[in-house]
């Protein structure tokens, strides 16, 4: 995946040399090692490339659910996945950057032992602490976007907005584009009959024959008439002229 689906045989050692320097061959006139045995696209380019997206949002910061948060370096893409065993007797993470690849696991080849933890502890601090001094030597990689072929799979995006329209049209909307429509009534602030949302929504992703439920309202619940307007009130006195100011005499206290 690293690679961008180009699958290489691993090996620790490049190559072996005889005593005079020279490539020690085999008797079929082979290197003991060829360190360039490589298969490019042995997983699609751009499958790998989507795959590096999912497995980068289980270490960097912003995504829920992510096991491997400890391995994150700041500043740099890191692709990763944990791994825990039965009863924890080992643990691992297997994380790169677009340079490098590391792997770490964590048990005790004698015996079955409880390490402790799962391996987004252990296994993913140790490829922290190991990587980091590493990758401060090196460029800041990024790894290519995604295909959107593969990130959106066979679905397409769902152009029809019912709401407001009829059950009958939806319904054969729907149908024409090859998905199923499955009608609930629902109470609904409409008149009996008219649709009042669909599930999925206009804009979302759906795939052929996928079932697309059609709320249609029941129509008890149209909103009630405005009341009516108030009634005039009294006008002042005088036939709706103001009266006039009262004068008061001067004695009066």
């Amino acid at each position: 995946l690293a690679a961008g689906g180009t699958r290489c045989y691993p090996t620790p050692v490049e190559q072996i040399f005889d005593r005079a320097g020279q490539p020690l061959l085999k008797d079929d006139g082979m290197p003991y090692v060829d360190a360039s045995n490589c298969t490019p696209e042995s997983i699609p380019v751009g499958l790998a490339n989507t795959l590096n997206e999912v497995l980068r949002k289980d270490v960097e910061p912003g995504f829920p659910g992510q096991t491997g948060s400890n391995a994150y370096i700041p500043g740099r893409q890191i692709a990763g996945k944990t791994g825990t065993s039965q009863n924890t007797f080992s643990v691992a993470f297997v994380g790169y950057t677009p340079q490098l690849v590391g792997s770490v696991m964590v048990y005790n080849p004698l015996v079955n032992e409880d390490v402790g933890g799962f391996g987004g502890g252990k296994g993913a601090e140790i490829w922290r602490n190991a990587m980091q001094p590493i990758l401060a030597a090196m460029p800041v990689g990024e790894f290519p976007p995604g295909d959107p072929f593969y990130i959106n799979g066979n679905t397409t995006t769902l152009r029809v907005n019912c709401v407001g329209s009829s059950q009958s049209n939806c319904e054969a909307a729907l149908r024409a584009l090859g998905l199923n429509p499955v009608v609930r009534t629902v109470p609904g602030p409409r008149p009996a009959g008219v649709v009042v949302s669909i599930s999925p929504s206009s804009g979302d992703r759906v795939v052929a024959g996928q079932n697309v439920t059609v709320n249609v309202s029941d129509g008890r619940q149209q909103p009630p008439p405005p009341p009516p307007p108030p009634a005039p009130g009294p006008g002042p006195p005088g036939g709706g002229r103001p009266a006039p100011p009262t004068t008061l005499p001067p004695e009066f206290p």
